[in-house]
């Protein structure tokens, strides 16, 4: 078994062996550096920090960059040289920026982690805090491959739907890592007062890989047990439709029926599960063989 310092230490270094400013070519992003300015033209606004026109989007998250994504293909980052060089904008660029390429491109992006089981990927989602990126995390220690954490952009392979996987951090909290046995402190830490460390796993590749379930992680606060729901029929539309809408960029930027047609299409093709956790304790191992059963099941 590895160590928690050796676990951490690997991550450390995979992790200064890459850059933000860098994406995998079989994305077909270009990141560059530049101006962008604080207005976009003709702009609505979803979000305070999003503004979105056809074509082209800004995201402007308070402190540390603000990003203009344009057309699907190129992103530029408007950033001090100071914190360009801390070398930790990657949850930026990587988050957000390839969120909003791949929304441009037409495509559906899920806010959920990817892990492949069994040759197939189970989408793991949920909200903020849910535990998703932790479960994605404890999945890999069990022995599967962690495809993309946070921004599962789902591609169409032969009428089927599929997880285009990327290499980007993973982003814990000390709670978090404490419950995967890795340690905090020896990890990259976020700046911007988020109060979160990045831990880089492994390069999933650029092969897509087909989507053979969801799994979504609900903490409940009634619970002292890890509790599975399999969802069937309509309600798959119902429990996948709050993962897919990008805090409002998706609707703004693919438009309603688009966002409607893709989550719909997404929810016919693939089983779909909820996974309530109790609220106030991991139960990382029950969560984990419980998604292991939803890919198998």
């Amino acid at each position: 078994m590895t160590s928690p310092h050796a676990e951490a230490r690997a991550a450390r270094r995979r992790h200064a062996a890459t850059r933000w400013d860098r994406l995998p070519p079989h994305l077909g992003i270009d990141v560059r550096p530049g101006r962008v300015a604080a207005d976009l033209a003709g702009g609505a606004r979803p979000q305070p920090w999003l503004q979105v026109a056809p074509g082209r989007a800004v995201v402007d998250l308070v402190g540390p960059a603000r990003i203009e994504v344009c057309d699907g293909t190129a992103i530029t980052v408007d950033v001090t040289p100071e914190v360009a060089a801390s070398g930790d904008l990657g949850w930026i660029v990587h988050g957000w920026g390839v969120a909003t390429a791949m929304l441009q491109r037409g495509l559906l992006v899920v806010h959920a982690s990817a892990v492949e089981v069994g040759g197939a990927a189970v989408l793991v989602a949920g909200q903020t805090g849910a535990g998703k990126s932790t479960t994605a995390l404890g999945l890999r220690a069990r022995g599967h491959r962690l495809l993309v954490d946070d921004v599962s952009t789902i591609v169409d392979v032969d009428g089927r739907p599929h997880v285009l996987p990327f290499l980007r951090g993973v982003n814990l909290t000390p709670a978090a890592a404490d419950a995967l046995g890795i340690a905090y402190a020896d990890l990259p830490v976020l700046s911007a007062g988020r109060g979160k460390a990045t831990f880089l796993a492994e390069d999933p590749g650029s092969r897509p890989i087909p989507v053979a379930a969801v799994a979504v992680i609900e903490p409940d606060a009634d619970l002292h047990d890890v509790r599975v729901e399999p969802v069937g029929g309509a309600g798959r539309f119902g429990a996948l439709a709050p993962h897919c809408r990008r805090d409002g960029a998706a609707s703004a930027i693919l438009g309603p029926d688009r966002l409607f047609a893709r989550t719909a299409a997404l929810a016919a093709a693939t089983p779909v599960a909820r996974i309530a956790r109790p609220a106030g304790s991991w139960h990382l191992d029950a969560v984990c063989a419980a998604v292991e059963d939803v890919r198998t099941g």
